[in-house]
């Protein structure tokens, strides 16, 4: 058997709801990467509506807005991108030209027609953009600054509204309407994201374990009830036990037993990606759940990260190993019974020495299957 180099434990994050992906991501960079051709469209459409009579300040803010679009969405392109500091320059990007949009409206448009043009409308679009891309606190912030320095920019031009001698009640009440339906827009926005928010968290208290950061074992019977349903593909768990933490707990204390199974967790997770779930099942007990997963490719990967474990130097204990029980689900199988015959193939694992991987390899009314012994 060749030994696994030892890896360098990552960080643990102090707050475990911070250690978790934030799984918007991709669906935010989804999202504009629609819009962002639409926009695109939208600033050429506008552009050509109005030939040949170019409005002084569309005739280059509006190529230049749709330079910087057409860049962030090539960028956005790339799974890698950093998308929250690239939708951050969109945003900028259009927010700017409204609001030179809106100054030069109060410089051309206000004094002829007295009122305001139809491109204000999409202030409230911009705002509810700020929701869209970010957090609640972030967007409020950013939506907050367009609105203030809209605000800015109607104040400014009131006086020379009032010294040219345009400035009516109309126009007052139409800029009171814009402001305020702004700042009640900006307002539920952030109230309904900050529920959604509060909700997510409320969604991860009850579905994570908050000292290792994995799915917990709620989350995890839910997810193996669905994989186990009839119709579904092969699927394998794979029960996985920290040996002697009784003794590392005695030994160490508490605290020390805490960051095992922290640093553990991070080792168990290298080998797990979208559609294996590692999962906290209780104490020093981990659960594995492969969908699409044969015994025999199953049992492979509990060996790999057997050999993981043993080969990693755990902080203030050194080495410590692991054991694991690995079993098959059968086509009209319960969830409760493929985890039951996985937990005794657990126990014969340490029964005969622990540091090692045993296979319920005598399924129901199926076949026995042959697997290689592993382990010490």
């Amino acid at each position: 058997m060749s030994p696994v180099p030892p890896m360098k434990p990552e960080p643990v994050a102090s707050d475990p709801l911070l250690a978790v992906p934030d799984p918007a991501r991709d669906v935010r960079r989804r999202i504009f990467l629609w819009v962002m051709p639409v926009a695109v469209l939208a600033c050429l459409s506008a552009l050509l509506v109005q030939a040949p009579h170019f409005d002084p300040l569309d005739c280059w803010a509006l190529p230049t807005l749709n330079v910087v679009l057409l860049g962030v969405y090539l960028a956005l392109r790339r799974p890698t991108a950093p998308v929250d500091e690239l939708i951050g320059v969109a945003y900028a990007a259009v927010a700017t030209y409204f609001l030179l949009a809106l100054n030069h409206q109060f410089e051309v448009f206000v004094p002829n027609h007295n009122a305001l043009s139809e491109s204000t409308f999409w202030f409230a679009v911009l705002y509810a953009a700020a929701y869209a891309a970010w957090a609640p606190r972030k967007a409020f912030t950013f939506a907050g600054i367009t609105w203030g320095l809209a605000l800015l920019i109607g104040v400014l031009n009131l006086f020379a509204l009032h010294a040219d001698g345009a400035l009516t009640v109309r126009v007052l009440g139409i800029m009171a309407q814009f402001y305020l339906s702004g700042a009640v827009l900006i307002g539920i926005q952030y109230a309904l994201a900050f529920a959604r928010k509060r909700d997510r968290e409320v969604h991860l208290m009850a579905y994570m374990d908050f000292l290792t950061g994995l799915p917990n074992r709620r989350y995890a019977e839910g997810h193996l009830a669905q994989h186990t349903r009839p119709g579904h593909a092969p699927l394998s768990v794979v029960m996985l036990d920290l040996d002697h933490f009784k003794r590392i707990n005695d030994t160490y204390g508490h605290h020390v037993g805490d960051h095992v199974l922290r640093e553990l967790a991070q080792v168990l997770s290298r080998h797990t990606g979208r559609a294996r779930v590692l999962a906290r099942w209780g104490g020093e007990e981990f659960l594995l759940i492969l969908p699409d997963t044969v015994l025999a490719d199953a049992h492979a990967l509990a060996e790999r990260m057997r050999q993981s474990v043993e080969a990693h130097v755990f902080d203030e204990v050194g080495v410590a190993t692991i054991s694991a029980g690995v079993a098959q689900a059968e086509a009209d199988e319960a969830a409760h019974a493929v985890l039951r015959r996985a937990d005794a193939a657990l126990y014969r694992a340490k029964g005969q020495g622990r540091n090692r991987v045993m296979a319920d390899t005598e399924p129901r009314g199926g076949t026995r299957v042959s697997l290689p012994v592993t382990g010490d």
